[in-house]
């Protein structure tokens, strides 16, 4: 997919995985957060692996409460402005392939337009771009994005929670495999069905 991309492109996703990685430190900063506000409403003194974390212990709950919606507000923004970013990035890759793709049939000699029906050709040019980049390039950037967040989180609970957080991942593998081994077979059949309708 690397290849597929222009210069351009490639400094371009450079800053949309930087976005990605701030986003996944505000994430767990967050998840971190929630720690001591429930300690506060539970009234639970317990001090966190996190040193400043514990500051928030000190705090009243309605200054606690206060500075906790202002930092999630924050955020909530700046991830919102990396979705945006996102997906003007690929908007852009998809216009610019489909771009390319028709000029290469633009330049083809007058044979091959005769000897070719324009619908598929145009299907190509839009349809089929505009699926490599959804099937293709959004996926990988989610998946990114999740593995980061999943990884963080996995992290934070590992220190604050080891062995509840070890039972959790063995049970997510389990059923995890389960349905892989389920839905492979299904998944398959639906792919190559979708190839021979194309």
């Amino acid at each position: 997919i690397w290849s597929v991309l222009n210069e351009e492109e490639k400094r371009a996703i450079i800053w949309v995985l930087t976005l990605m990685l701030l986003c996944t430190c505000l994430e767990m900063f967050g998840l971190g957060l929630l720690i001591p506000i429930i300690g506060n409403l539970l009234d639970v003194e317990k001090e966190l692996p996190f040193g400043f974390l514990n500051t928030f212990n000190e705090l009243n709950l309605k200054t606690s409460i206060i500075i906790i919606v202002f930092i999630y507000t924050t955020k909530n923004l700046v991830i919102l402005a990396s979705y945006w970013y996102q997906n003007g990035f690929l908007e852009k890759v998809k216009a610019r392939m489909s771009v390319h793709l028709m000029n290469v049939y633009m330049r083809k000699p007058y044979e091959f337009h005769l000897e070719h029906n324009s619908a598929p050709l145009i299907r190509n040019a839009f349809t089929e771009v505009g699926a490599i980049v959804g099937a293709g390039f959004r996926p990988l950037l989610i998946l990114f994005s999740e593995g980061l967040i999943v990884t963080g989180i996995i992290g934070i609970l590992l220190i604050v929670e080891p062995l509840g957080m070890l039972f959790v991942c063995a049970f997510t593998v389990f059923i995890s495999g389960i349905a892989y081994i389920i839905l492979k077979k299904p998944l398959n059949n639906l792919g190559k069905q979708r190839m021979e309708n194309d």
